[in-house]
């Protein structure tokens, strides 16, 4: 007797056309509510690592979402740039003057201040430029290696940037600054234990390094030339914050945020785009289902008088059960098997389109997650398509069968 196995791939090959029709579409549908998972479960953990102990961020007038991704997300959306002298103002807890006569005393108000310069990234990577005060807001241990920020050609790398491109200590790294995309040699001098946060996706270097940077890059500003920042950000309480972002966001060229305000307008506008996400990935397998049950039903239904003949001449009912078990499994395996490879070039094609947008972060990696995912999904369709081919079987009665072909 040959083995059910056999039985299930010789019919799978004779009814070729049909073969295929049946695994690419499911193939099509597995992709499709896969990379749709996907996006949906970023959707709802993409901004769970920003830094919690940062209160405001200054930054240029590009909006306040993107201030809150390009400072706290280490997302280079803001290409614009600041002048120094008001991050220097509120650092030394001076009071601010403005063209107007307007003063403002921060001193009492501002806890710590942070610059940021975006200078350059390696792969999905920012180098970002600060000081001793971004330690200072990471409440590291006193430790020999993080006395004050690195000089020279040495940076602190992120823990899990060292771990997705394989870093170490004393390690020789490339570069491309943001001016003009030219490169630059820097040595790893330390990296940072895990921060929890996005600290851990980031590199970084001392101001004077930075701005060195920018100058080899050709970077020039026509006014402040190259003593520029990114952002700043501040540790502070709300008292005052309403006054300060009034004076900042009216008489200057600078945008001052409340970052847990941005962040829930931020999650309310991703939740929206999720939820949505989640009900097409609904319909998308409900369609699937749906499509691979009649297709299946429509292909048993062709077998009744097979399998008639065969139980006629010997062969048990759970040989037939086995037969459509095994020709199931094959075609969810296949289209498994396809999906995989479509979720993962659809994937690829996303992110390097969107390029760290709301959906994708720049350091999302393919992983063994969704591989699995969408495999157990192959895998249940097609089982639950292998029970409607045998529920009809079970009523598919010999005599009847063989009289009527």
């Amino acid at each position: 007797m040959m083995k059910a196995s056999m039985m299930a791939f010789l019919h799978l090959k004779r009814k070729k056309l049909q073969s295929t029709v049946m695994v690419l579409s499911l193939a099509i549908a597995l992709t499709g509510s896969g990379l749709l998972l996907r996006l949906y479960q970023m959707s709802q953990t993409r901004f769970s690592s920003m830094a919690t102990n940062v209160q405001s961020v200054v930054g240029p007038k590009c909006g306040g979402i993107e201030i809150l991704l390009g400072a706290l997300n280490l997302e280079d959306r803001c290409l614009s740039a600041l002048p120094i002298n008001l991050f220097e103002t509120l650092k030394t807890g001076a009071d601010i003057h403005f063209e107007d006569g307007a003063v403002i005393s921060s001193s009492q108000l501002i806890r710590n201040v942070v610059p940021f310069l975006n200078v350059g990234k390696f792969d999905s990577t920012q180098v970002i430029a600060t000081d001793d005060s971004f330690l200072k807001l990471l409440q590291l241990p006193k430790s020999t290696l993080f006395e004050g920020m690195p000089k020279g050609s040495d940076l602190i790398v992120g823990a899990k940037a060292a771990e997705l491109h394989h870093l170490h200590v004393g390690q020789s790294l490339a570069i491309q600054l943001r001016n003009n995309g030219s490169s630059a040699q820097l040595i790893v001098k330390a990296i940072l234990p895990p921060q929890d946060s996005s600290w851990d996706f980031g590199a970084f270097v001392g101001m004077e390094t930075g701005w060195e940077l920018l100058r080899r890059s050709g970077y020039d500003h026509p006014i402040w030339h190259h003593k520029i920042l990114s952002f700043f950000l501040i540790q502070m309480d709300t008292k005052g914050f309403s006054q300060i972002q009034s004076l900042i966001n009216d008489r200057s060229v600078a945008q001052m945020i409340w970052v847990d305000s941005e962040r829930s307008e931020l999650a309310q506008l991703s939740g929206v785009a999720g939820n949505l996400g989640l009900m097409i990935v609904i319909v998308i397998l409900c369609l699937a289902g749906f499509s691979i049950f009649g297709m299946m039903s429509i292909r048993s239904d062709g077998l009744r008088i097979s399998t008639a003949t065969l139980e006629a001449i010997g062969f048990p009912q759970s040989y037939m059960f086995w037969w459509m078990t095994w020709e199931s499994l094959m075609i969810g395996l296949l289209a498994s098997i396809l999906a995989m490879a479509l979720e993962y070039a659809s994937f690829e094609l996303l992110k390097s389109q969107l390029d760290s947008t709301w959906l994708i972060p720049a350091h999302q990696n393919s992983n063994l997650t969704w591989v699995l995912v969408i495999l157990g999904q192959g895998i249940l369709f097609s089982l639950l398509g292998s029970v409607s081919s045998m529920l009809q079987l079970i009523r598919v009665s010999i005599h009847q069968e063989l009289k009527s072909g």
